[in-house]
C-alpha cells in the first residue's frame, strides 16, 4: 500500500516540476516576443 502511495506522490511532484518548467519557457518566449516587437 505505502509503495503505491509513494509512487503517486512522486508522480505528482514530477508533474508539478514539468508545469513549472513549461510556465518558465512560456514566460521566456513571451519576453522574447515583446523585446523583438519593441526593437522592430
Amino acid at each position: 500500500m505505502k509503495q503505491i502511495e509513494k509512487k503517486q506522490i512522486e508522480k505528482k511532484q514530477i508533474q508539478k516540476k514539468q508545469i513549472q518548467i513549461e510556465i518558465k519557457i512560456k514566460l521566456k518566449l513571451r519576453l522574447k516576443a515583446m523585446t523583438q516587437a519593441q526593437s522592430s
